[in-house]
């Protein structure tokens, strides 16, 4: 195989979640009588749900805003699903010797849906917004990872969903696969993918 170890991103990588996500922040927006962004799914796709509300909701509501939107999104997200062929790649690279690591933005609530989809027993290591790090593109999470598992950083690439990931990635020093289901505008220069299942082909 190219690599051994294969960091994840979690939401619009591994589970099909931006769906609830996008809801949960356009009614947050309404609640609150203020207007979404025109193309909000792409904004999301382009930065981040924070770096959204941070531009375009005022300083002084940020706070009530972000914990609104939330709860209202752990509201929605009653069964995510994984991405097609997403346990199979999983499964495929761990019989071929390679390891799974997971960082998120998400909170521990990663890890119950994880765990709801029997997912948490393919990863060696998980980073959540609850540990703590500095956020993404920020590479200290991923540099703590590749340390902590002695990870050599020519085995190793960030699988995600946003070009935040790829500059996450190379921030980083390591190398960066872009989840591209939604076909937005490629700029990382990273090699990019439609569908999970064509990992398979890139890694034998």
């Amino acid at each position: 195989m190219l690599h051994k170890n294969f960091i994840w991103d979690f939401d619009g990588t591994l589970f099909d979640t931006y769906g609830q996500m996008e809801r949960a922040l356009a009614e947050t927006f309404s609640y609150y009588h203020l207007a979404a962004p025109v193309m909000l799914r792409q904004a999301m796709l382009n930065s981040s749900v924070r770096a959204v509300i941070a531009e375009n909701v005022p300083v002084p509501l940020q706070k009530k805003f972000d914990e609104y939107y939330h709860k209202l999104e752990a509201s929605y997200q009653k069964n995510p699903q994984p991405f097609s062929h997403a346990q199979e790649v999983l499964t495929s690279l761990v019989q071929k010797g390679g390891q799974h690591f997971l960082i998120t933005h998400r909170d521990i609530s990663a890890l119950k849906i994880l765990q709801a989809n029997d997912f948490l027993r393919f990863f060696n290591g998980i980073i959540t917004a609850d540990d703590q790090f500095k956020r993404k593109p920020d590479p200290e999470s991923l540099l703590y990872l590749v340390e902590k598992n002695h990870l050599d950083k020519k085995e190793t690439v960030m699988i995600g969903d946003r070009l935040l990931d790829m500059t996450f990635a190379a921030n980083a020093g390591i190398s960066s696969l872009f989840f591209n289901p939604e076909g937005i505008e490629n700029v990382s220069g990273a090699k990019e993918i439609r569908v999970l299942s064509e990992i398979l082909h890139m890694e034998r």
